[in-house]
């Protein structure tokens, strides 16, 4: 694959080369671990049987960062699918069936959002934008400057950066760090990043923490693992398994499987034919969620407020199989047509910050209750 980068550690002699499949394959053993109390038993006897497969001799390494990014993502589509064939064969009766994990398409999958296309046209094509609504409403993306506002710099202190994050509201950012809203002149890259950088290096990542926060604007310190151990944040992390699982409630009866044309000789089948599911999400995790539930036959419903911005170019991909929908939870019309939308979902997917579907009375707990009174 161009753009690789060739394992360095059979230059040394008696070494064995990293293995990309043996990575993955300890990964996805790892999360097994971590996660067996979450997963029926239906899954993880899937789970055992998945393979690996690569275009390569297995050597090559896709992602140049510390992180073993692959082979995580291996070990998650590996419970994906092993979720996928326990629901077909609730769904379509037991059978053998055959798993495999792609290391190239998977890690295409990381940054699936920079090479799909629309009508041919990728996120950087100048027309692109004629195929997609305009969510950028505080015009955050309109030109590089402002775009390269969301971007890791060195702070005062040398070998310490700071990811600032204006890809929302760019000028807040700028403005905090001392920069004009606009630059138009400047037009190119490491134009850019030199003339933002410097006003970032003004500032210790312990200043720009404190002045991030005074004007509720994402951003922060990059950390070494050890250092990022130590935080609060990380000390909750690592007592958490990677997902949990709460019930909400347990005295609705069992739903069958909607009805649905069985699939043909050349189709794939698709397990979720018939699950309805509303997406309240913005920007990337969300709705790649969303667009892989679609992608098993799910019929997903994007529902987003028309006074909330969004990266438009993460549309080409983000929304690729499902509806979308403007919709003003704030506003008794807006309310009226998204609880009417709830009587028939069977799945809803919620991607704000936690405590923010709730003021607006959409916590998990308050839809359960809404749900349990339309009958």
């Amino acid at each position: 694959m161009e753009g690789s980068i060739k394992n360095t550690s059979a230059d040394h002699p008696g070494s064995t080369p990293y293995s990309v499949i043996n990575g993955s394959q300890e990964a996805t053993r790892t999360l097994q671990q971590l996660v067996s109390s979450e997963l029926p038993s239906e899954v993880l006897k899937h789970l055992e049987k998945v393979t690996y497969t690569t275009a390569t001799d297995g050597t090559q390494i896709y992602f140049p960062c510390p992180f073993k990014e692959t082979e995580a993502t291996v070990a998650l589509k590996s419970v994906e699918a092993s979720v996928v064939a326990a629901i077909a064969d609730l769904r379509y009766g037991e059978q053998k069936r055959k798993i495999e994990i792609n290391l190239e398409q998977t890690a295409t999958f990381l940054f699936s959002t920079y090479i799909a296309t629309i009508a041919g046209m990728n996120k950087q094509h100048p027309d692109v934008k004629s195929k997609l609504k305009d969510t950028d409403l505080l015009k955050a993306q309109a030109i590089l400057y402002r775009r390269l506002s969301a971007n890791l710099y060195e702070t005062k202190n040398p070998g310490e950066y700071f990811h600032i994050h204006g890809s929302l509201e760019a000028g807040k950012t700028l403005n905090m760090i001392g920069l004009e809203a606009y630059r138009p002149d400047l037009t190119e890259y490491r134009e850019c990043i030199n003339v933002i950088e410097k006003h970032v290096r003004q500032y210790t990542a312990a200043e720009l923490e404190v002045m991030n926060a005074k004007i509720n604007q994402a951003g922060v310190t990059a950390l070494k693992w050890e250092d990022f151990k130590k935080t609060s944040h990380g000390q909750t992390l690592l007592n958490l398994p990677p997902w949990q699982l709460d019930r909400l409630q347990d005295d609705s009866p069992p739903t069958p499987f909607p009805e649905v044309a069985p699939a043909t000789p050349n189709s794939k089948p698709q397990v979720l034919s018939g699950i309805r599911v509303l997406e309240l999400c913005r920007i990337i995790a969300g709705p790649a969620m969303g667009r892989t539930l679609a992608e098993y036959g799910a019929q997903v419903i994007k529902v987003t407020s028309p006074n909330l911005s969004d990266v438009p170019f993460f549309q080409v991909d983000g929304n690729t199989g499902k509806h979308t929908a403007d919709i003003d939870l704030k506003t008794p019309a807006g309310r009226a047509t998204f609880e009417e939308l709830l009587k028939s979902a069977d799945v809803i997917l919620d991607g704000y910050r936690p405590g923010a579907l709730e003021r607006l009375g959409y916590g998990p707990e308050n839809i359960v209750k809404l749900i349990s009174g339309m009958g």
